[in-house]
């Protein structure tokens, strides 16, 4: 492996650019990454939201039906509450999470992806 003047390699982002040009949903979502300071780590909880956000947006969804989605979909799970529920976790950050990169998207790109 080839190291820099800095030690880190060039092989992850060369594979990551490889993936980003063949992988719309990863270029969507890439954000969540990219604009997280080096040595932070991202979460799945936070790819998760950003994936959920321009999942909601691919569909043609608005706030409106993403916050209905939210409120309805899961019974049991609401604001304040932690779903027992491997992948739902805590609805409060899941949901403003959700909805921070939704908005994001909406003010970034509008109308274009629906």
């Amino acid at each position: 492996m080839t190291n820099v003047g800095n030690g880190i390699s060039e092989r992850p982002l060369l594979a990551l650019l490889c993936a980003l040009a063949r992988d719309p949903l990863l270029r969507l979502t890439a954000d969540a990454v990219l604009s997280t300071p080096h040595g932070v780590t991202v979460t799945k909880r936070e790819l998760r939201e950003a994936l959920d956000a321009v999942v909601a947006h691919l569909y043609g969804l608005s706030e409106k039906h993403l916050i209905h989605i939210f409120e309805t979909f899961h019974e049991g799970w609401g604001l304040g509450t932690t779903a027992n529920h491997p992948t739902l976790g805590d609805y409060d950050k899941r949901f403003k999470g959700t909805l921070g990169h939704f908005q994001t998207w909406t003010a970034r790109v509008g109308s274009i992806l629906r």
